[in-house]
């Protein structure tokens, strides 16, 4: 399957018109379907460590500090392949919580789908994440990366309640409560690898 196709489906989810169970044919969700989604996890993990890398070159070149091996995030050092631990884990919240959420709510047929459909549209916000991060190393200010960014997470945020609506059938209210434990779980992750390595 093409990524064209992949995305065009990501847009028939997402998209304001009613024709949302259009995705279903267009993506593929079974499970060599589920397989492929968590190599676009995967492939946004370092995605990820091109926004810290740049978010750490920023903080250390502010203490005049010129070494990219470590973070001072918490007051302490931070080695890279622990970055990219908190990373990973931050990034398999998601399916762990979409998996708890099926459960409980009796939904496991639309575990596959949510989760692939998730992981996709996930990977094309981290992708710009990173455009803008990498782009402050070499061409615009650290500030307004940094604020561009914010937004394409804060897209995520957005992503995750609409797909609650579109696949799970939610109502808006409880799309709004399921997104926002989201976000607030996987930044409660962040938070606590960093302050555990800090």
């Amino acid at each position: 399957m093409s990524i064209r196709a992949i995305y065009k489906a990501v847009w028939s989810a997402l998209g304001p018109r009613a024709s949302l169970e259009q995705w279903r044919t267009e993506l593929n969700l079974s499970h060599e379907g589920l397989k492929r989604s968590f190599w676009a996890l995967g492939a946004s993990l370092p995605l990820y460590l091109i926004c810290a890398y740049a978010a750490i070159r920023h903080a250390q070149h502010s203490d005049g500090q010129v070494s990219g091996q470590v973070s001072e995030l918490g007051g302490g050092e931070i080695p890279l392949p622990a970055i990219a631990i908190i990373l990973a884990l931050y990034a398999m919240t998601f399916p762990v919580m979409a998996y708890l959420i099926c459960q409980i709510m009796g939904k496991m047929s639309e575990y596959r789908p949510w989760v692939i459909i998730r992981n996709w549209a996930n990977l094309a916000l981290t992708a710009l994440m990173a455009l803008f991060m990498g782009l402050s190393l070499i061409a615009i200010p650290y500030m307004l990366a940094a604020q561009l960014t914010l937004i394409a997470y804060l897209a995520t945020l957005l992503l995750d309640i609409r797909l609650c609506q579109t696949v799970l059938g939610m109502e808006w209210v409880w799309a709004i409560f399921l997104g926002c434990a989201i976000a607030i779980i996987g930044l409660a992750m962040l938070l606590t690898g960093f302050s555990t390595f800090a």
